[in-house]
């Protein structure tokens, strides 16, 4: 027998490779498109529902009223910080401004629920 006789023919697909012992069956998944977009919906409605809480929690949408002070310096006021009457935050500095007489300007919004508080002869 010569050795060519020996070899067994070779086929020109190779064998296939024995399944992997954890791999999941290849059955199609029902309705993929709909419930990818679905999913997507979904957390996108949930990225709106978290902003819009933070703008709730923050204050965003509650009515503001402005008020000005008038002082002679604005020595440790900056801009966005709060305004605190009688150790509560009631409002946030908007602006510091210097008017035509030298006085110090300080442009505040304060909630219209805390608005009725504050008096000419309050303390800030």
């Amino acid at each position: 027998m010569s050795p060519e006789e020996s070899t067994p023919p070779r086929s020109a697909e190779p064998a296939p490779a024995p399944p992997h012992p954890h791999a999941l069956p290849a059955s199609p998944i029902k309705h993929v498109e709909f419930k990818a977009t679905l999913l997507l919906a979904f957390t996108a409605l949930l990225v709106l529902a978290f902003l819009a809480y933070v703008l709730v929690a923050r204050g965003v949408f509650e009515n503001t009223q402005s008020l000005v002070l008038m002082t002679d310096d604005s020595e440790g006021v900056q801009v966005g910080m709060d305004l605190t009457f009688s150790g509560f935050p009631i409002g946030r500095v908007q602006k510091i401004l210097l008017d035509d007489q030298g006085k110090v300007r300080i442009l505040i919004d304060i909630t219209a629920k805390d608005a009725k508080w504050l008096r000419t002869s309050s303390i800030f």
